[in-house]
């Protein structure tokens, strides 16, 4: 197993860890104002909760609970389209391998050029994390 390979088994084993940045940043997203239809935002039991608020507890979520590694990953995943979209929503449902390429329906040249991409963003994500 190359060390490719064995950044797409770690991911795998982590992608629900993934997913749940991936949420998490999505919802961060959703509280630009854009999107959301108003200023405040329903919470259990029918309270408000002022979007900045949320926003605070959102981002001290993500800082706490994933590293720096994770965020870039998740946040690449997030931003990620055609094959390399595919090739993360595997990952993001714990495949890796053989199993992996056949959801995603890529071809041996796509996954290895999807297993180069994860490769250098957990790289680069490990580097920034031992400065």
């Amino acid at each position: 197993m190359g060390p490719e390979e064995a950044y797409e088994w770690g991911a795998a084993i982590e992608g629900r860890r993934l997913g749940e940045a991936m949420d998490l940043m999505n919802r961060l997203d959703s509280l630009t104002g854009y999107t959301s239809p108003s200023s405040r935002e329903r919470v259990q039991g029918g309270e408000h909760v002022e979007q900045a608020a949320l926003r605070a507890e959102l981002l001290d979520r993500l800082q706490w609970r994933f590293s720096p590694a994770e965020k870039r990953v998740s946040d690449a995943f997030r931003k990620a389209t055609d094959e390399r979209e595919r090739y993360a929503l595997g990952i993001v449902d714990g495949l890796h391998g053989e199993a992996l390429r056949k959801r995603a329906r890529l071809t041996s040249k796509q996954l290895r050029e999807c297993r180069r991409w994860l490769h250098g963003l957990m790289a680069a994500g490990l580097q920034k994390t031992s400065d």
